[in-house]
Parts: structure tokens; sequence; C-alpha cells
């Protein structure tokens, strides 16, 4: 379920961190003009928001998460996605290196 949630949110969230609305700030206070539509993620850190793009981006590897986790009869958990994810990036990443390396 939660993972489900991270995921619409990573959706929602906009493309780049630029195209979230900068207010003002007065003695540490964040001034917010009247009548402003707050954007969505504004309130998120920038680690939050790209753990949640990659959760968004990554649909296959959350259904193989859920899949692994009710079989052993446990909780699906956004680290365990996110390694998923960086595992199947190296992974890439290695294949790609070595059919770049010339043969001896």
């Amino acid at each position: 379920m939660l993972l489900d949630i991270e995921a619409r949110i990573g959706e929602l969230l906009p493309e780049s961190g630029e195209n979230l609305k900068k207010y003002p700030r007065i003695k540490g206070r964040t001034v917010k003009p009247t009548g402003a539509d707050p954007t969505i993620g504004s309130g998120l850190s920038e680690k939050k928001r790209r753990d949640a793009k990659a959760i968004a981006k990554n649909p296959d590897i959350v259904k193989k998460i859920k899949a692994q986790a009710s079989e052993n009869e446990d909780i699906p958990t956004k680290v365990a996605v996110l390694n998923a994810i960086n595992y199947k990036k190296e992974m890439a990443r290695m294949i790609i290196k070595r059919t770049a390396e010339p043969l001896r």
C-alpha cells in the first residue's frame, strides 16, 4: 500500500526540482503569497523526491518485490525496492562496460 502511494507521488511530481515555487524568506520564515497554489512536492526533500520518482519509473520492480514479500509473509519496503533498482542499474552498467572493453 505504501509503495503504491510512493509511486503515485513520484508520478505527480514535476520533472525537475526547478519547477518548485520559491517563496521569499523573512527572518527564517517562509512567506507564501496569498492565494498561491502549493506545488506538489514542495515540502519534500530532494532525496524523497528522487526516491519517489525512481519507484514510479520502475513498476515492474515494485511488483516483483511485493510478490517476494507476500511469498515470504513479509512487508514490502521502500528500501528493498530502491536496492533492487540500484542493483538493476549497476548490472546494466557492468554489462555496458564489458561490451565496451576491447578483447585482448
